[in-house]
């Protein structure tokens, strides 16, 4: 049986930037994930 790995650290809920178009802006996504990186989540 293999071993339990605890989570460690800060995570948060991301969310998905919508065009109104309804297709997902991508450029909005990766600027809220590195602004997350960039705070160390």
């Amino acid at each position: 049986m293999a071993a339990q790995q605890k989570f460690r650290g800060t995570a948060t809920a991301i969310i998905t930037p919508f065009k109104t178009d309804g297709s997902i802006d991508e450029a909005a996504l990766r600027r809220f994930v590195d602004f997350q990186i960039k705070g160390g989540v």
